[in-house]
């Protein structure tokens, strides 16, 4: 899941998006709300003021070498006190996490084996004119839509597949659900068409006459939308 994720957000249109965001606004997409952050936390020596009390700090951004335990950081997530650490936003509300009794199960409780990890991109739209608004709106949306279509899209369905990967991906998103529904329709076009050839040649073996054959087709299509 780590993997999977750093090589999303490794994506060049997702730097570029992610950096033309206001800098309070990056943590949402670069790591994101996601588990990965906890699991995959940068060790990073303390500040002076605090080394003499403290090893080491987590600075939480998904990039670290060395992965927290599984126990540690579910229990970080459970118990460290802020709202946003609720396991309903990145698990089934079915998960039970492993006890932490002092009976030595934390170990061996279940590892979560379905996850969620949410991502945003903030843009400037601001401007001095409803005109400017409106042009940077636009640009926007033609920027997005150009990094999901030709990187993010791609990537998704690369992880999405199965065929023994380690993370299967599901998705959802502004513009990438429609850009799914018409990759779908496309592929069911043209098994669409495969049919629609068969027929004209039945047609044409059956009635001797390549007009006849057009004419006949294009009436039994045209009975769908008549109906």
């Amino acid at each position: 899941m780590g993997t999977f994720e750093v090589g999303m957000r490794n994506l060049a249109g997702w730097k570029q998006l992610c950096s033309t965001s206001a800098s309070t606004l990056t943590q949402f997409c670069d790591p994101g709300e996601s588990l990965m952050a906890y699991a995959w936390a940068t060790q990073e020596v303390p500040a002076t003021a605090d080394s003499a009390f403290t090893r080491f700090v987590m600075n939480l951004d998904a990039n670290g070498q060395e992965p927290i335990p599984v126990p540690a950081f579910l229990a970080y997530v459970e118990q460290g006190g802020h709202p946003v650490l609720d396991f309903r936003r990145y698990m089934p509300s079915s998960y039970v996490p492993p006890p932490r009794d002092g009976t030595g199960l934390e170990a061996s409780g279940a590892v979560p084996t379905v996850l969620r990890s949410r991502f945003w991109f903030a843009f400037d739209v601001t401007g001095t004119s409803q005109g400017e608004i409106t042009g940077k709106v636009e640009q926007a949306k033609s920027d997005w839509q150009t990094f999901v279509t030709t990187e993010l899209y791609p990537y998704l369905l690369l992880n999405s597949d199965g065929g023994g990967k380690k993370v299967y991906a599901r998705y959802a998103g502004d513009f990438l659900t429609s850009l799914e529904l018409l990759d779908t329709l496309q592929s069911d076009l043209l098994f669409a068409l495969g049919s629609v050839a068969f027929v004209l040649l039945c047609l044409w073996f059956q009635l001797q006459a390549i007009w006849l054959s057009f004419v006949s087709l294009f009436i039994i299509l045209l009975s769908l939308p008549i109906a």
